[in-house]
């Protein structure tokens, strides 16, 4: 269970909202069902359930996903929420196309911030320590084919 009482000096007010509605509906349809998340989310994933319960726990998910995406500022990004056929069966989530997407942003990022942290965490001069070692270089970045411009 998600503790309320937990400061975040960044959270966005509306991803709160979303958040909150969104676990406060996952526990209700646990209780009112006498399930677990298992079984909750496995209904979400099946086409054939229409109860009011799980639809509206679907549009919950679908709020919740663009709460988090505007975060980001990517408002630009359509989710397409549907159920598709992948090689686990047939789930409930964004489209592939919005997938890739959202995955490229989120490496680009990654790698972004890499970087930053590693040219942060560099030491200006090679100073020797209080036992005359000199201090472990920063890892060099490598350029191992994973964010080479163009492939993303």
């Amino acid at each position: 269970m998600i503790d309320r009482n937990l400061s975040h000096d960044a959270t966005d007010p509306v991803l709160e909202v979303v958040g909150n509605a969104y676990f406060d509906h996952r526990a209700a349809i646990c209780e009112s069902r006498q399930e677990g998340f298992t079984a909750i989310y496995n209904l979400v994933h099946s086409p054939d359930e229409t109860s009011e319960d799980v639809v509206r726990f679907r549009q919950l998910i679908g709020e919740l996903d663009r709460a988090v995406i505007n975060s980001y500022g990517w408002q630009d990004i359509e989710l397409n929420h549907a159920f598709f056929e992948t090689k686990r069966g047939t789930r409930y989530g964004v489209d592939g196309p919005s997938r890739s997407e959202i995955l490229k942003r989120l490496t680009v990022l990654n790698r972004e911030r890499f970087e930053a942290a590693a040219s942060s965490s560099r030491p200006s001069t090679a100073t020797k320590s209080k036992r005359g070692r000199r201090p472990k270089a920063a890892p060099s970045v490598i350029g191992d084919g994973l964010f080479d411009e163009g492939e993303l």
